[in-house]
């Protein structure tokens, strides 16, 4: 009987005992609150370094955040003096790219 029990409420389980140990890092302030995420605190940071609650605000809030294609380092969208697009610039198959990244593939803008 409790293997049917747990087959049948294992995922309960499982986001309680996940969102108890997010609320619990919360209240020791080492994971952010989404509620005090902000465009700022992500630029120039790699999308690899983001906490699960980071990488969902990039994803899925309305922000003007992007990454390159490349090393995927986070700028802001319209920041063209540090990201470049493939509709103005040759980006060699990127589609969009940091200016460190730029250079290093050679882009040139279109004439």
């Amino acid at each position: 009987m409790s293997d049917s029990f747990m087959h049948n409420h294992q995922a309960a389980l499982d986001t309680q005992r996940e969102d108890n140990s997010i609320q619990g890092l919360q209240d020791a302030g080492i994971y952010p609150d989404p509620s005090e995420i902000y465009e700022d605190d992500l630029i120039d940071r790699y999308v690899k370094d983001l906490t699960p609650i980071e990488l969902d605000f990039l994803e899925n809030e309305d922000n003007e955040l992007n990454t390159c294609s490349k090393c995927e380092i986070i700028k802001n969208t319209w920041d063209t003096d540090e990201f470049k697009w493939d509709c103005d610039h040759d980006l060699k198959g990127y589609t969009a790219l940091c200016c460190d990244c730029y250079e290093k593939i050679g882009g040139e803008p279109y004439v």
